[in-house]
């Protein structure tokens, strides 16, 4: 019967003439030419040119002789290849011997055809070079392959050829005439061709061969294939497959196996079987893979298509070795084809169920020392594309409401009150919700509706997958989606201004959410992942081939930083939760970027627009300046810088309630905090006042140095401006400033940007609340060196004064700062302002304690008026 197949295939070879006229490519199949050289898979796999031992394949392609390719029994019988130049980016990998001087590299295979019909056109490109030496012969193909299967069916031989570098005509009569040598060496069999894959896929086309009983014998003069880390050696016998499958003793594993797989993904639909050999026991047995997790992966229930032949093991290798069917015989069995067959391999140190250590793919062909790298398993998501969409809304949105029209109900109207509460946890959450203005909220749904679509993005994409796999993978891609935009408002910088109307310090609040909800994120994601596989792992896993290992190293971090965000931490302990938050930052991002190539794609733009606004930030460096320092008030200093051209420039451009960075070198290198900025009097220069809230905190160490060297300039670097109001000053008729405390610095920039640029149609009202007389002095020389404009009324108060009052300043010979005692009462603020007034337009601002600043919210949102309020919740 072998004797009569092999003949049969011989007459069928002398029936080809210029091209497989009767074959009929595969559906979906696609059709391609390519011109190059025709190599034999042998001399590819041995690493040299059989009859040139000198010289590599990849490397000297065109001092192949025909004789080589078309007259030598090996070469014949390993079927063709069809050879491409190597491009310096080429990722393309086969698993023959290489070196970096290859110069080409396989395009793709033929077929027992295709391979027949070329050795037919180069033996007689040598009869027409009168059977001198010929080389380098070179034929243009044409033929089809179907998927990424890298062999061509149905192959075409164009008539022009060249070979010794000179071009030649063979016709199909010359084709048709040449007698080949040693018909069966002309047909290798399948079992030993990488050329006979076309059928990848075909469960009709599988292998048979001679009668050879399955035994660690009758493998032991076959060549293993590298498989990962495992290799695997395979015969084909009749209608049944014998298997050998290795590990080295190193990996330490207790179990190893591989599956037959319908592609490269471990877990298919429908499920595949797989062969485990259990270490400990010394038993291999057939499981069906019906999930990720451990609990999914059953016995087969039909053990008889395994036949366990024996094991072996040595100080450098353990190994089994069984047979089965070549046929699928069970339903979760896949047919190993005449071709590439696809097997995934995987091995574990844990005990037998257990996630594994590593595992891989590879595309063998059965009884050949052939191996291909498999299709990669890992899917394309449309995450990122979403992602970019969602953004470039947001952005479009922003760049019409901030610059398409006054919007005042999109820009300043907030649908939720603000709520009373003496809670500080609840008042984190209810009081950022109060702030946000319909705008904002129009800026989250955009962000909601992203989250949305990806999530029914990946659900569509693993549709064939259980609930907890959609679960664990949406979880993660949601993640990766907070993660992109969680970056983007700490990227501080006029752009967000420009585009959101809307500056650094306000934008921080989507830092805060975005972080809560990446958090909540990865900790679900963790928990479902768990369940699949272990957080120690350091090789890919999963169709997204991700590490876990370095996912959770990335989720450690990013939680600590969570843990010290919490508002009552970060605020009494500032500089630990800054430190900490810029180097668990650093680790984190290091290690998600490790985790998943997807990551290190969507993090490029973030990060891209991140590290630009920091070297924006350098120039900071160079903003050096020595200050005059002076103090008024316990507790408190003011730094005021020279008159230059920078500082008069920044008089004139900076936005009302601007701040400024402010580092002191010598008190510590790296800190660096917000402080409003105020235009001095003169309108020559900016100055700092700041106040000790901690103690021996940033501000405290600056004022102990102020008062041990009270006459020495203090050296600052600044970096800015920033800030912007939600309101737009100019159209008002009236501005009620309202301040406690240190929350005078911003207004009383206010005041004197009046007193300098005399908003003529303009009027101020100035009510600032502190506890004792002497805090009034806080910016003497800032606020009282001259008087105030016409347009600005001032009324001061002191809550723990007993009686209304006045104190001397310092900075006017005779003056005085008269109080009252008390607390700014908003309702007669508000009333007695003309706020009722439909004809005027009247905003408030406020920035202080959080009580004084809720109720002027609170009563200015009761009068209908414009509110903006000074935060530094950094």
């Amino acid at each position: 019967m072998q004797r009569l197949w092999m003949v049969g295939l011989a007459i069928a070879a002398t029936m080809v003439v210029a091209g497989q006229s009767g074959c009929t490519p595969p559906t979906g199949s696609q059709k391609v030419t390519i011109t190059g050289f025709i190599m034999d898979n042998f001399c590819l796999e041995m690493g040299f040119m059989v009859d040139n031992p000198t010289k590599r394949p990849l490397e000297n392609p065109e001092l192949h002789s025909v004789h080589c390719l078309a007259e030598l029994d090996a070469c014949v019988k390993s079927g063709y290849a069809v050879l491409q130049p190597r491009t310096a980016n080429s990722t393309k990998t086969y698993p023959y011997p290489t070196t970096s001087a290859a110069t080409y590299e396989v395009a793709y295979y033929l077929d027992n055809d295709g391979t027949t019909l070329a050795r037919r056109y180069a033996l007689a490109a040598m009869k027409k070079n009168n059977n001198a030496k010929t080389t380098g012969f070179t034929a243009t193909i044409t033929g089809y392959i179907a998927g990424d299967v890298p062999f061509l069916k149905c192959a075409t031989i164009d008539s022009k050829v060249k070979a010794n570098n000179k071009e030649m005509a063979i016709s199909a009569a010359d084709a048709n005439a040449i007698e080949l040598p040693n018909a069966a060496s002309t047909s290798p069999s399948a079992a030993t061709s990488p050329a006979a894959s076309s059928a990848a896929g075909n469960a009709s086309a599988t292998l048979t061969g001679p009668s050879v009983p399955c035994t660690e014998a009758s493998l032991a003069s076959t060549t293993a294939v590298p498989l990962g880390a495992l290799s695997i050696k395979t015969l084909v016998s009749g209608p049944t497959a014998c298997i050998q499958v290795s590990i080295p003793a190193s990996k330490s594993a207790k179990w190893f196996g591989i599956s037959i797989g319908r592609s490269a993904k471990m877990v298919s639909t429908p499920s595949s079987n797989a062969v485990i050999f259990d270490s400990t026991t010394n038993k291999a047995s057939l499981v069906v893979l019906g999930n990720y997790d451990t609990s999914s992966i059953t016995p087969e229930k039909d053990q008889s298509p395994l036949t366990f032949v024996a094991t072996s093991s040595t100080n450098d290798a353990v190994s089994f070795t069984f047979s089965r069917s070549v046929a699928a015989v069970a339903p979760s069995d896949v047919a190993i084809d005449t071709g590439a067959t696809t097997i995934n391999w995987a091995f574990g140190s844990s005990a037998w169920p257990s996630v594994h250590d590593d595992r891989g793919s590879g595309n063998v062909v059965f009884g050949s020392s052939t191996v291909l790298a498999a299709t990669s398993a890992r899917v394309t998501t449309y995450t990122l594309a979403i992602a970019g969409i969602t953004l470039g809304v947001m952005v479009l949105l922003g760049i019409i409401a901030t610059h398409g029209g006054r919007w005042r109900l999109v820009n300043l109207y907030a649908p939720l009150p603000p709520v009373k509460t003496r809670s500080a946890l609840l008042s984190s959450v209810v009081e950022p919700l109060a702030d946000l203005k319909v705008g904002e909220y129009i800026v989250i749904v955009v962000f909601g509706l992203g989250l949305l679509a990806v999530s029914l993005s990946i659900q569509h994409q693993f549709n064939g997958d259980d609930t907890a796999r959609h679960l664990r993978l949406i979880s993660g891609h949601l993640s990766l989606v907070s993660l992109m935009f969680v970056l983007l408002p700490v990227a501080r910088g006029e752009h967000w201004e420009w585009i959101f109307g809307i500056s650094h310090e306000r934008i921080l609040k989507f830092h805060r959410m975005l972080g809560r909800l990446f958090v909540v994120m990865m900790f679900g994601h963790l928990i479902l992942t768990l369940k699949v596989t272990r957080v120690d792992v350091l090789t890919a896993f999963g169709t997204q081939e991700v590490v876990p290992l370095y996912g959770f190293i990335a989720f450690v971090s990013f939680a600590s930083m969570s843990v010290l965000a919490i508002p009552i931490v970060r605020r009494r302990w500032y500089e630990l939760f800054l430190y900490h938050h810029r180097l668990a930052a650093i680790i984190g991002l290091v290690f998600a970027l490790l985790h998943s190539q997807v990551v290190r794609f969507a993090m490029l733009f973030p990060l891209t627009i991140f590290g630009f606004s920091l070297l924006l930030r350098v120039q900071a460096f160079f903003n050096r300046y020595q200050a005059r320092v002076t103090s008024f008030a316990p507790n408190s200093v003011v730094m005021e810088l020279p008159a230059t051209k920078q500082t008069k420039d920044w008089v004139h451009s900076m936005n009302p309630c601007a701040f400024f960075w402010i580092n002191v070198p010598s008190v510590s290198l790296f800190e660096w905090h917000p402080f409003s900025a105020i235009i001095t009097p003169d309108g020559q220069s900016i100055a700092f006042c700041i106040k000790a809230q901690t103690r021996r905190g940033f501000v405290d160490k600056v004022v102990a140095k102020v008062h041990n060297a009270p006459d020495e300039p203090l050296t600052v670097l600044v970096n800015g401006p920033y800030g912007k109001p939600a309101v737009n000053l100019a159209l008002y008729d009236e501005v009620i400033l309202v301040a406690g405390g240190i929350g005078i610095t911003p207004m009383l920039n206010l005041v004197n940007r009046f007193r300098v640029m005399e908003f003529v149609s303009q009027r101020f009202q100035l009510h600032w609340a502190v506890r004792h007389p002497q805090e009034l002095l806080t910016a003497d020389s800032l606020m009282f060196a001259t008087p105030f404009p016409d347009g600005v009324k001032a009324k001061f108060y002191a809550s723990q004064a007993m009686a209304d009052g006045s104190i001397a300043n310092n900075s006017s010979p005779g003056g005085t700062v008269a109080y009252v005692k008390g607390r700014p009462v908003m309702e007669e603020i508000l009333y007695n302002s003309n706020a009722q007034d439909n004809q005027r337009r009247v905003c408030v601002l406020a920035c202080g304690p959080p009580a004084l600043v809720q109720e002027a919210q609170i009563q200015t949102r009761a009068a209908g008026l414009d509110f903006h309020k000074e935060v530094f919740l950094f």
